[in-house]
C-alpha cells in the first residue's frame, strides 16, 4: 500500500491531511526529518509533505539527502503565505515536486489531486527502459501520456502537447512500432490505473472513476483487451511495472497495426480534412 509521509508541526494541519487522503493512502506521521528518513527506508513511502518550521529557515541539506536517498519519491511542500519567495525558488531547484497552497490547492479534493499527479509521474519513470532509444517526439509524447492521464486528453490534445498535427503524431508513432494516439491515451491511463490499484483498499471501480473511464466494465474490458487481464490480476502481478511489461510485449493482446485506433481508421474522414489544413 503506497504510504504518505507527513512532517508537519501543527496537529490540526496534520489531521486535515490525514482526513482529506485516508481513504486512499496509508499515512505515516514523522516528528522530524530522521523519522522522514526512516519511513523512506522502512516503507512502501511514495511522497512526502512536509512544512516549513516557522520563523526557520529551510533544512535544504536534509532535502538534497531526501532526494538522493529515495529519487522517486514525490516531495511536496506544504507552503505557508509567509514563506520566503527565495525559499520557494531554492526548493524548485532541489526537485520539489508540487505546492500545496492555503487557499488555492489545500482543500481534500486539492490534496488528492495533487498526490494522484504525482503518483502518475512516478510510474512514467517505469517507461523509460523500454523508451529510451527511440526519437524524442516519441518518447515525450509516451511520458505526456501518462503523466496527464487524469486530463482525459483526446487524441488531437496530445499531439500538441508534442507540438504535432494527430497524423503526423500517428505517422512518429508507426514508424517506431507504437500503438496510435488514441491506444497511447489507453496506455497512459492503464498505467497509472495499474499504479493506483497496487494500493489493496482500492476498488476498480474507483481507479475507473477517478481516471475517467467509460464505466466500471469498460475498465474491466480494456485490461482484458490489451493487457488480458483483470485488475484482480493487475494487482497480484505487480501494478504498474508488469503492466508496462505487459504492453511493450511483443505477443500482448491488443497487438494491432501500428497506426490504427480501436475503431478502425486512425482518423476519420473529418479529423482527416482537418489534418491536412492544420
Amino acid at each position: 500500500m503506497h504510504s504518505v509521509a507527513l512532517f508537519v508541526e501543527s496537529q490540526t494541519r496534520f489531521t486535515r491531511i490525514e482526513q482529506a487522503i485516508q481513504q486512499r493512502y496509508s499515512v505515516r506521521r514523522c516528528l522530524d526529518w530522521a523519522q522522514v528518513r526512516l519511513s523512506l527506508t522502512r516503507a512502501q513511502v511514495s511522497t512526502v509533505i512536509f512544512e516549513p518550521t516557522p520563523g526557520q529557515r529551510m533544512d535544504f541539506d536534509m532535502l538534497r539527502d531526501i532526494r538522493a536517498l529515495a529519487p522517486r519519491v514525490g516531495l511536496v511542500l506544504w507552503a505557508h503565505h509567509d514563506t520566503p519567495r527565495t525559499e520557494l525558488f531554492d526548493v524548485g531547484r532541489l526537485g520539489i515536486d508540487a505546492l500545496i497552497v492555503p487557499g488555492e490547492n489545500d482543500t481534500p479534493q486539492g490534496v488528492h489531486r495533487v498526490l494522484e499527479r504525482l503518483q502518475a509521474r512516478s510510474a512514467a519513470a517505469l517507461l523509460q527502459p523500454y523508451i529510451g532509444d527511440m526519437p524524442r517526439t516519441v518518447r515525450d509524447v509516451t511520458l505526456v501520456s501518462v503523466i496527464r492521464a487524469h486530463e482525459d486528453l483526446s487524441p488531437q490534445r496530445l499531439a500538441g502537447a508534442v507540438g504535432l498535427g494527430r497524423r503526423a503524431l500517428a505517422n512518429h508513432l508507426a514508424e517506431s512500432n507504437m500503438p496510435s494516439p488514441h491506444q497511447l491515451l489507453t496506455w497512459g491511463r492503464l498505467v497509472v490505473a495499474a499504479s493506483l490499484l497496487e494500493a489493496p483498499h482500492r476498488t476498480a471501480d474507483s481507479v475507473a472513476n477517478d481516471l475517467g473511464f467509460a464505466s466500471p466494465s469498460g475498465f474491466r474490458n480494456l485490461c482484458k483487451r490489451y493487457l488480458g487481464a483483470t485488475p484482480a490480476d493487475i494487482r497480484t502481478n505487480g501494478g504498474a511495472e508488469w503492466v508496462v511489461s505487459r504492453l511493450f510485449a511483443e505477443d500482448r493482446p491488443d497487438r494491432l497495426t501500428p497506426g490504427m485506433d480501436d475503431e478502425g481508421d486512425d482518423l476519420s474522414a473529418v479529423e482527416s480534412a482537418e489534418a491536412l489544413t492544420a
